[in-house]
Formats: structure tokens, sequence, C-alpha cells
């Protein structure tokens, strides 16, 4: 089941959003300079002698610009990649802080009736969001798919154990938490918590476990995320790096001319 957001509230994952527009846009900018690399080896085909040499080194392998696509370039290929890594690890981190939030609303032992109603509407848009056929955070590639199922696992899990009135089609039967006052489930996190100390009624321990343990699950599988995207980014900054000393090399014993030449042309 995954309950409609209520249009009245103003969606919650915006800042997530952002992120991830940022990091579309980013793609798209990733591919257009990949293409006119493409374009630019295409232009140097028919080039011979010298001059291909140059244009091989310089539109290749080094730093050879255009006015239009300054990155289409070795060197602008690891820059794109290292944006798009920091671009991914810049979403997760919206998305540990909205998860985060949502932990913190089901840790108040005060929580109220519209503290619920809250935590299932931040839980409504996780899973819209996340949607495999129609969330924006499915159809960006920013997280991957597996991850990013197995997060969305243990959210509709959460979600599955709430009933709101008036916005969830079923009934409250069979869950802990509702927000209908009319019947006898726990209308608050603060309810949960002291049913759950209740010795005749594992009820309560169930859902407080199946919460406690869908957070833990959920901080596991985004920290492993992050940890690779550092990775990753660690990697490319390297490779980067090592790139542009090899290209510096090969640029100074290509222009650099030789001792003997520079002996041979003194008086």
């Amino acid at each position: 089941m995954t309950a409609p957001v209520s249009a009245d509230l103003i969606d919650p994952m915006n800042d997530v959003r952002k992120a991830t527009d940022e990091l579309v846009a980013d793609a798209v900018k990733q591919n257009d300079d990949h293409n006119a690399y493409l374009e630019k080896i295409k232009k140097i085909s028919s080039m011979k002698g010298d001059q291909l040499a140059i244009a091989l080194l310089f539109s290749i392998m080094a730093n050879y610009p255009s006015q239009a696509n300054p990155d289409a370039t070795m060197t602008g290929f690891y820059e794109d990649k290292i944006n798009l890594t920091g671009d991914g690890m810049t979403v997760m981190g919206k998305m540990t802080s909205f998860v985060n939030g949502m932990e913190n609303q089901f840790s108040n032992t005060s929580g109220t009736k519209q503290d619920l109603k809250d935590f299932a509407h931040e839980a409504d848009a996780f899973l819209a969001a996340t949607d495999p056929d129609h969330g924006f955070l499915a159809k960006s590639k920013a997280i991957p798919p597996a991850t990013l199922k197995a997060a969305r696992d243990e959210v509709q899990k959460m979600r599955n154990s709430i009933y709101v009135a008036g916005v969830d089609p079923d009934s409250a039967k069979g869950r802990i938490l509702s927000t209908d006052t009319s019947d006898s489930s726990c209308h608050s996190f603060a309810e949960l918590y002291t049913k759950a100390q209740s010795t005749d009624d594992p009820s309560g321990r169930d859902t407080m476990k199946t919460f406690t343990q869908s957070f833990d699950s959920v901080s596991s599988i985004f920290d492993g995320q992050n940890s690779s995207l550092k990775l990753s980014l660690d990697q490319d900054t390297n490779d980067a790096k090592n790139l542009m000393s090899s290209m510096t090399t090969i640029g100074q014993s290509f222009f650099k001319p030789s001792d003997t030449a520079v002996n041979n042309s003194r008086p």
C-alpha cells in the first residue's frame, strides 16, 4: 500500500528534489560534453603528420577546450564525473537528513496525533519519490535501484503500520497506529510507547520493534551508499590528478627541444 501525498501540505521532499534536479542537470552536461568530444575526434580524422600529432595530443588526451564545450576533454570527463559523484553525495545527505527527521518524530515520547499524521505524510512523500515507475528519485538514477528499493521497503513497513483517516482508502483494522480517535488504536507515538510497556499485550512492542529495526536498516543502507560514493570520489580525484600529471609530462617532452638540438643550434 502506498498512500497518496496529501495536496494540502507542502512536499517535505523539496530539498531532496532540488539536489536531485542538480544531479540530473549535471548528467545532461556530462552527456553533452561526451558528444562534443566525439565530434572533436571526427574532425581530426582527416589530419596528417605533425598537425595530426598535435591534434591528438590536445584534443584526445589533454585540455584543448572549445568555447561551446570547454569540458569536452579527457580531464573534463573526470571533472564531470567528480561533479556527479558529489551531487550523489548531496542527494544522499538530504535523504539521510529527511529520514533522521522522521526518526526524531518517532522517538518523541510526547508526540501528538498531528505528529503521527505528519510522519505518515512524510512517509508518503518518500514513497512517492522512490516509486520505481513514477518517482523522481527513481527516474533520476541518483541512487542505485537496489539501494533505493531496500530503503523504500523499510519505509513502507512503517507506513503500513499507520492508518490516516481521510487519506488511506483502507480501514484501521489490524493497525496499531491510527489518527482516527474513534477506534481503539494508538493515536500517537506517545500512546504507542505507553502501550509497548504493557506486559499483557505484545502488539505495542512488536510495532515499536518494526519501526526501530526499519530505521536501523535505512541508516545502514544509506551509510553503505555514502561510503561507496566517497570511495568513488577519492578514486576519480586521484585519477584526475594522475592524468593531469601525465599530460604535463607528455606536453613538455613533445614541445621541449632536445639538449642535442639546443647545443647544435648554438654558434
